[in-house]
């Protein structure tokens, strides 16, 4: 049950999801500002906000989504029922877990998001970096790994993946020659 428990908590297992902004109404109505334009949320799953440097769990109140715009959305808590309890959560950062994120991609899109978050050890280079984003350019999807200071941008259709350790977070590649090379050296 601990072991559950620190698991849905650990903020190295979750995404930012966006910004909680603002009030919306006067019922504790609250408006996320999302992270990304193809980002969206599902009501049925726990929200995460952080507290304190904590992930707090709150449930979005079924049926309550509303979109604002096309980056951000208003819903009800279920333990926020007033304006001055929802004041206390804006301006605070929203997670979910990397594994119930979900986007308005399509499906092979939506499952290379899904790695977002993982380290890539390519078989000549070693450890590479996490990827931060997936760039879904038409006939030249990419994933962007931050190594450092330094932004690594890796075609998916020209890596070999070599093995994936969903445990470990990691993604074993093996690069075309030469490509890696272009951003390590200074």
């Amino acid at each position: 049950m601990i072991k559950t428990l620190s698991k849905l908590l650990d903020k190295k297992l979750h995404i930012q999801l966006g910004v909680i902004t603002k009030l919306h109404g006067v019922k504790g109505d609250v408006v996320l500002e999302f992270c990304s334009d193809n980002y969206d949320i599902n009501e049925m799953e726990p929200i995460f906000v952080e507290i304190d440097n904590y992930l707090v769990p709150f449930f979005i109140i079924p049926n309550s989504v509303r979109n604002v715009n096309s980056t951000s959305v208003s819903f009800s808590l279920d333990t926020i029922k007033d304006q001055l309890h929802a004041s206390y959560i804006c301006g605070k950062k929203v997670f979910v877990p990397k594994n119930k994120l979900i986007t308005s991609y399509d499906n092979e899109t939506e499952s290379n998001l899904g790695f977002i978050g993982f380290r890539i050890i390519d078989v000549k280079h070693g450890e590479l970096g996490e990827i931060t984003d997936f760039m879904d350019i038409a006939n030249n999807p990419l994933f962007e790994i931050k190594n450092g200071k330094t932004e690594i941008l890796v075609p998916i259709n020209g890596i070999e993946i070599i093995s994936v350790d969903e445990d470990q977070n990691t993604i074993e590649i093996k690069t075309p020659d030469g490509l890696i090379d272009i951003y390590l050296e200074k």
